[in-house]
């Protein structure tokens, strides 16, 4: 199978850098001490999650259930779900990504159920109406699906850079230096720093499709000796 992929550009890359950054912070964010609290039995501090992200699951809700107390139901359920489980959340994601996926779940039991209850009322438009529904929530979850294991490919690509490329990719990307300063720097001419920039990216590509198409590690290590160049 043949798997087409566009260049690394800046928006992802300074996308991938937001992300590692918000990670970080993630760390040391008071939201992880109530986490573990509640995860501990602390109904208060799941209290305080439930303020927090309660909007953004209703949001989330929202997009695919019409009726407001419908929305409300849900949510609550989410959360009811959430405290009962919460010693599965292993800190694998952050906590309001997590409550995300338990919404999707339960927003599509409930529009599954509502095909069944229309088709047996005759309300066939009803149930077309939440069987596009359907379709537009599980279309949505495979894009950011598609979305995060790239970005994820990307990451492992960018650990197997040489030093002194990943410290190119660092600066121009990371650190937002232009080709200008970083060639004062390496005393060679920003031209020399666009082209290794292009290479750099030509190889990023080769590797984030191998690691796409399920490539054995070994495979989708690839060709990044460019320190030599």
């Amino acid at each position: 199978m043949t798997l087409s992929v566009e260049l690394p550009h800046t928006g992802e890359m300074m996308e991938l850098a937001s992300n590692n950054k918000r990670n970080q912070l993630e760390k040391s964010d008071l939201s992880r001490e109530l986490v573990e609290k509640a995860s501990a039995g602390c109904s208060d501090s799941f209290r305080q999650l439930v303020e927090q992200n309660h909007r953004q699951v209703r949001l989330y809700i929202g997009r695919y259930v019409q009726c407001p107390s419908q929305v409300d139901d849900i949510a609550q359920e989410v959360f009811f779900i959430a405290f009962r489980e919460m010693n599965r959340f292993l800190f694998e994601s952050k906590f309001s990504t997590w409550l995300i996926g338990i919404a999707r779940n339960k927003a599509l039991e409930f529009l599954k159920a509502e095909i069944k209850t229309r088709e047996r009322r005759k309300q066939l438009f009803e149930a077309e109406i939440a069987s596009r529904q359907i379709a537009r929530l599980e279309h949505q979850h495979r894009e950011a699906d598609l979305a995060q294991q790239r970005l994820t490919a990307m990451q492992f690509c960018l650990e197997q850079l040489p030093s002194k490329s990943r410290q190119l990719i660092d600066g121009y990307y990371f650190d937002q230096q232009t080709a200008n300063s970083i060639a004062k720097k390496a005393d060679i001419s920003a031209g020399a720093v666009r082209m290794k920039l292009l290479r750099i990216r030509q190889i990023l590509q080769k590797c984030i499709v191998a690691r796409l198409q399920d490539a054995s590690e070994d495979q989708s290590v690839l060709e990044l000796e460019l320190d030599n160049e």
